[in-house]
């Protein structure tokens, strides 16, 4: 049981990190308009583009989720969210490309829910099912309030897209990190 706890956590974390970087772009919102020079009609569809690549992603995720080992969809899908973050912060100004690469990036994160709802229940019986997946839920709340303290503090220093891309490298180690430590149950997670 203690092993189990134990892997529970870093689905936790993994899901954290991913909101952390993945719902950072509300709080940049009025860093990419100011910056892009957009209208605020254009600034509320970057939000939409997420939430249509969320959308696009989650049921497809989930088929495919019941056919791949979970742990590798996992690292797949926070690479695919740190790579999207990580390019928007690349480029300068160009709203469509801004547009695609968030939607590459809702993608990830759309595929994040049924990957790691599928861990916790190869994990746990159905009836102790709960409390894990509530602590999974939280930690999407979690990271969602924490990008906004502590990206926007460090983007008042050094720019939001140099934020951005530090927070899309730090999810993409933490991806690898986690991955290595779940390689050795693979048999839980297949």
């Amino acid at each position: 049981m203690k092993q189990v706890r134990w892997l529970v956590w870093l689905i936790v974390i993994s899901q954290l990190f991913t909101a952390f970087v993945g719902r950072s772009l509300n709080p940049f919102a009025a860093y990419i308009g100011e910056s892009f020079t957009l209208t605020n009609f254009q600034i509320g569809f970057l939000p939409t583009a997420l939430f249509v690549g969320q959308f696009l992603a989650t049921l497809p995720m989930g088929f495919i989720a019941d056919k791949v080992a979970t742990h590798r969809m996992m690292l797949l899908l926070m690479s695919i969210v740190g790579s999207g973050f990580l390019l928007l912060a690349t480029i300068d100004g160009n709203y469509f490309i801004a547009l695609l690469f968030i939607m590459l990036a809702g993608l990830g994160y759309g595929g994040m829910h049924p990957v790691t709802n599928k861990m916790l229940v190869q994990l746990y019986p159905i009836q102790k099912i709960a409390l894990p997946m509530g602590m999974k839920q939280m930690s999407i709340t979690l990271g969602s309030a924490l990008s906004s303290i502590v990206l926007i503090a460090i983007a008042e220093n050094i720019g939001w897209q140099q934020t951005v891309a530090m927070a899309s490298i730090l999810l993409l180690a933490v991806g690898i990190f986690v991955y290595m430590l779940l390689k050795p149950h693979e048999e839980t997670f297949s």
